[in-house]
């Protein structure tokens, strides 16, 4: 799963299997920052988590807005040179 951490701006995720599938799409707003009288643990707690529907190998970050503007959806092939990404994958 992924989740806003420290992030300060939007973010669209797309989650791909290992033939470039789309397994789930997130719209990722931003979360409220954490606040001084707020632990990590309290923080982290809170967060949003976002997850795939099913086992991802892959996992794109986008500007915020992209997966609309594409019309990118669950089911959805996108073609990418599968081998150089699973040779420099870490």
């Amino acid at each position: 799963s992924f989740w806003m951490k420290n992030c300060l701006i939007p973010i669209d995720l797309l989650f791909l299997d290992s033939r470039g599938t789309i397994t789930a799409t997130h719209e990722m707003a931003i979360e409220t920052p954490q606040s001084q009288e707020e632990s990590d643990w309290e923080y982290e707690n809170r967060l949003s988590h976002y997850w795939s529907n099913s086992p991802a190998r892959f996992a794109i970050e986008l500007r915020s807005g992209s997966i609309r503007r594409l019309g990118l959806r669950i089911n959805q092939h996108i073609s990418l040179d599968l081998q150089h990404l699973r040779s420099i994958a870490r």
